[in-house]
This record gives C-alpha cells, structure tokens and sequence, in this order.
C-alpha cells in the first residue's frame, strides 16, 4: 500500500501533523505519565508522518513443509534508527519485566549493521495461531529507511533478505 500526498500538499502537511499532536495530547483523553513515556516514540515517528507518504507491504509466504506460513510486513520510515533507538528506551526502561523480559534486542548483527530483534512470542500463540505460522517468535528489524516485522517459520531469513534490499519503485498497479 502506497499512499502519497500530491507535492503542493506536502509542503503545507508538516504543520497540519502538529497541530494533529497537540489536540491528541490536550484531548485525547491520555493519562500524563503514558504520554510522557510514549513521547520519544512518537516524536520520532514525526518526520516520517510529516513526509506525507505511507508504504506499508505485508506478505503472507508458504506454506512450508510442515503447511505454516510466514507473514511479513514493512513500513518505510523516516530517520528508522531514531526510531529504533525511542524503542529500545521505552521498552528497556518504561515497560514492567514481564513484558520487557519478552525482548531480545540485536541477537544477531544483519545487512548494513541492522540488529535482528526478537519478542519471545511462541509460547503465547494460541493453537489457532500455531496451526498458521507454527510455535514462532516475532522478528523485526529496523534501516533508517524501514521497519520490517516478521513471525513464522522462515521470518529470520525474510528479515535478512528485507534489511539487504534496496528501496526499488515498483511502478503504479494497474
């Protein structure tokens, strides 16, 4: 999915995204504290919304030999290491144990020095869940182009061919 503002828009949308945050923050009903700690994620989000364009790609590969799935799924981002360092620090120092013991940051070094991250998932996957993409654990990765997110029994390979790729214009579908 593709979705780009026409560039006389472009110009005039940066400003349209702030206001936008500052009205969720003053009325989206959002306890102080959450907004506090979820700021670093947001504000570093903010130059990839003020650019205008959305690309989201998700796939849903296989099935393997066992008959489960992988989906992958990426979004182009704006400044993703930034991103990517927010992330860390909210997930390190503003979720409880139980949930931050989940993560496992840069398990393997990847493509362009990107870190395969892990969220040790498998053992919560109900048995619906199993029977499309196995006992899997989520994978993500991100450039400073792109987060790319990935579950199933081939989502450390497809995160690697993702993070290796180069950004291609893959023309308008007809």
């Amino acid at each position: 999915l593709s979705v780009g503002l026409p560039a006389n828009l472009k110009q005039s949308f940066p400003p349209v995204v702030d206001e936008l945050l500052q009205a969720v923050k003053k009325q989206g009903n959002i306890p102080g504290e959450i907004q506090a700690k979820a700021e670093p994620v947001v504000n570093a989000l903010v130059p990839t919304l003020k650019g205008g364009e959305l690309d989201l790609g998700m796939a849903m590969v296989g099935p393997d030999k066992d008959n489960h799935y992988t989906l992958v799924a990426g979004l182009r981002l704006v400044d993703g290491r930034k991103v990517e360092s927010a992330v860390k620090d909210i997930v390190r120092k503003e979720l409880p144990p139980e949930f931050s013991g989940l993560v496992k940051f840069d398990e393997e070094k990847l493509a362009g020095g990107s870190g395969l991250h892990t969220v040790k998932i498998a053992d919560q996957i109900d048995e619906k869940g199993q029977k499309v993409i196995g006992k899997s654990d989520l994978y993500f990765a991100f450039r400073d182009d792109l987060l790319v997110l990935a579950a199933g029994p081939g989502a450390r390979d497809a995160i690697k061919r993702a993070i290796a790729s180069k950004p291609a214009d893959v023309g308008v579908f007809n």
